[in-house]
Formats: C-alpha cells, structure tokens, sequence
C-alpha cells in the first residue's frame, strides 16, 4: 500500500531533483534518470495513482523550466537553462530509454503505456502554465510616444513582462522538446492542443509564440498525414503520399475519428487564411513566425488555396534573402507542394514562383 504521507515525500523529491538537474555534472544525471524512471514503474500498477502523482509532479517541473534564468557562459553567451530540461524529459518520455538504464526486462506494451501517461501529463501541464498567464498587451497612449508607423507593435508593451518571459521560455521548451518524441504521442494531442492555441492566438494576435506552437502542430499532421481524405470540397484531385508516411498514417487514423479530423481541418483551414491576412501588416520576427506557419501547412490544407498560399512562399523567399532560415524551408516547402499536390493545381503559379 502507497500512503499520502509517502506519496507526499516521494513528490517533493522528485521535484528536488528537477531543482537541481540544471546544476549536476552531465555524468551525474543518468542516476536522475534511472530514479524517475524506477519511481514510476513502481506506481505504475496503482493506476490512476500514478497519473494523479505525475500531473502534480509535471506541473511543478514545467514550472522550473519557465522559471530557470539564463545561463551567462565565460564569454558572455547566454543560453536558456531549460536545454538541460529537454534532455530530463527526453529521456522520460522515450521507450528506449528503459533499456538504457537497466530496465530492459520491462515489457513493451508496459514501456508504451507508462510513457503515454507521463507525455499525456506533460502536455496537460504545459497547457495549465498556459492558462494561467497573462499574455494581454497595451498600446502606450502617451502623445509624445505615438507615431506614424505601419509596425503593429510600435508603442505596444506587455501588460505583464514576467508572464510573457515565461511563455517564450515554454514555447522554446516545447520546440525543442516536442519533433525529438515520437510523433504518434503528439498526433493525439493535434485536436486539443491546436483548437487551444487558436483560441489564445485570436485573442492575442501579435503574440508570435502561438504561430511557433502551431507549427509544431503543423509539422505532426504533416508527418502522420493527419488530414489524408480530409477536403473543404467533394471531387478534389488526390494528393501523393510521402513513401515514409504510410505507416505513420495508419496511426493517425486509428487514433482520431473521421469526424474530430474534418472538424479540426475546417478549423485549422480557417485560421490558416486568417494568419495569411494578419501577416500583411507584420514585420520582422512577428512576421517570419507566421511565414513558417504558412509553410509548415499540411498539403491537404494547401491545395484548396494554393493561390493564395504563394504568396506567403514568395514573401518567405523575398524575406529569406536576410534571412537564410526561412529561405531554406521556403524552397523546401515549394519542392514538396510539387511532389504531392497535384501537377494541374501547381502548374499555374510556376511563373510567380520560378
């Protein structure tokens, strides 16, 4: 039998450890690993134990990660010390890793359970931190501060500096943490987690840390095909699968209904169109974050606007040039919209592009 009292001990440990990986020597943090990792297989038989103790658990090491300062090197570098964190999670949040510190003998099937509960929990967290700031902005309304400029965030600052500090951190996190996982863990999560950020994106549109986390949205229903049979309209011309995509499909399919994956494409569709309109008026980072959105788009979402997608890619392009990142995925993009979509839909703009 697990009592509150141990339980209570064992929850204020394993945040201590999360305390301290940052500041351990990297050949000291396999024993954290090796730790976390026997103290949940331990819980594992208790159920909804085990997933009541880690959502108290992940909140608290989520919490560390958004609140960890910067880390100054010799040379006046600063880095964000959640980095060390990637690697935490990484390797609790990964089957392979039980093999790695000495629980091999762990069945498969226990290994892909456990794991899912604990990436389950992580991202509840990271949405409950969400919630909980105050990302609202306001224009200065002093007469000596105003000017003419088209720039949307001239005169705007942050209602809450500390808040919006942690949220850039938390996203960082995410898009370091989130394409090394396994993409069937997130493609669960395209539903919740996009209608999520949406919503907090409409009501704070020059916030560029939602696009960031969208894109990551984006990049799983690309990898997994999560929109494969998907249309805003009946009769469309098939788009041509990726070889390395068919089992990830298989997935995707098995994991979500027809009807959440159309409701959630009409959704992702519409908003996609919003953010091409938005982004008129953006420059700079805000601007480059809704262009890798635009890029990072499902073909199954691109091919009933293809016309107005271009020029997102042409303006990635023009961008591009001072910025060598966002050059790169727009000719990426530009090769696999002419390997999957097909010839008669791509064929018209050429010319605009090339």
């Amino acid at each position: 039998q697990v009592g509150p009292m141990f339980l209570d001990i064992l929850k204020r440990l394993m945040v201590k450890m999360a305390d301290v990986y940052p500041r351990l020597h990297w050949k000291k943090r396999n024993g954290v690993h090796i730790a976390a990792s026997r103290a949940f297989l331990c819980l594992f038989p208790k159920g909804d134990l085990l997933q009541r103790f880690f959502a108290d658990v992940s909140y608290q090491w989520v919490l560390r990660v958004c609140s960890e300062p910067p880390k100054i090197s010799a040379d006046g570098t600063t880095t964000l010390a959640q980095s060390d964190y990637v690697d935490f999670f990484y390797n609790l949040l990964t089957d392979k890793h039980f093999a790695k510190v000495g629980l091999i003998s762990v069945s498969d099937d226990r290994r892909s359970v456990l794991v899912s509960v604990l990436y389950d929990e992580t991202i509840k967290s990271a949405l409950r931190v969400m919630e909980k700031l105050q990302l609202a902005t306001e224009r200065a309304t002093d007469e000596d501060t105003l000017g003419t400029t088209s720039d949307p965030l001239a005169n705007v600052d942050a209602t809450v500096p500390k808040d919006h500090q942690i949220f850039i951190t938390l996203v960082d996190f995410c898009a370091k943490l989130l394409p090394k996982l396994q993409s069937n863990l997130l493609v669960r999560w395209v539903d919740v987690l996009g209608r999520q950020v949406i919503q907090y994106s409409s009501k704070s549109p020059l916030i560029s840390g939602f696009y960031k986390l969208l894109r990551l949205v984006f990049d799983i229903c690309r990898r997994t095909r999560y929109f494969a049979g998907c249309s805003t309209a009946t009769g469309q011309p098939k788009i041509k699968d990726e070889p390395a995509a068919a089992t990830a499909t298989a997935t995707a399919r098995a994991t979500n209904t027809e009807g959440s994956r159309q409701a959630c494409f009409q959704l992702f569709h519409k908003f996609v169109q919003e953010v091409l309109t938005r982004s008129h008026n953006f420059k700079d980072e805000l601007l480059a974050s809704c262009l890798f959105l635009a890029l990072a788009t499902p073909v199954e979402l691109v091919q009933p606007n293809v016309g107005d997608m271009i020029p997102a890619l042409t303006t990635a392009l023009r961008v591009g040039l001072s910025f060598p990142k966002l050059a790169t995925q727009a000719v990426q993009t530009f090769e696999r919209w002419l390997r999957q979509l097909p010839r008669d839909v791509m064929q018209p703009h050429l010319p605009t592009v090339v």
